[in-house]
């Protein structure tokens, strides 16, 4: 995954602010389609940035798991979301980002108190009319 490096200077730059990030990355050798690996990326930056802005936590967990799909989870042990459903410009954008590739995001309350995001994403993306096309004709030697 191209992007791990990335995501492992997330975690130090939220430790430099005082929040405690425990962090569980996938192999770094892990192939996904670029679309995915972007969507990682920003999902995980928007999701730390939250946790930054607004739980005013003292320790952030991050899993990102990818076998068949691609787990991501953020919690915190901060204040917890306010009542209501969540809102904001950040989760709108992780959950656009998320279905453009057939992925969901859900947030909720973390037992006994913080914030969980949980968002699955597809580890491979479906072949489009025309590469289908490209890769038949290639498979049969036409091109």
């Amino acid at each position: 995954m191209n992007e791990a490096a990335k995501e492992t200077d997330l975690p130090r730059r939220i430790a430099s602010i005082g929040i405690v990030p425990v962090v569980q990355l996938p192999r770094p050798d892990l192939a996904l389609p670029a679309a995915v690996e972007v969507a990682v990326y920003r999902i995980v930056t928007e999701a730390l940035t939250n946790v930054v802005r607004h739980a005013e936590a003292a320790r952030c967990w991050l899993r990102i798991e990818a076998r068949d799909v691609v787990e991501i989870e953020v919690m915190d042990d901060g204040v917890g979301l306010p009542p209501g459903p969540p809102v904001g410009v950040g989760l709108a954008a992780m959950r656009e980002r998320a279905a453009e590739l057939g992925g969901t995001v859900t947030v909720g309350p973390r037992s006994p108190h913080g914030t969980r995001l949980h968002v699955l994403l597809p580890a491979a993306l479906p072949m489009s009319e025309h590469s289908e096309r490209m890769a038949r004709a290639a498979e049969s030697g036409d091109q």
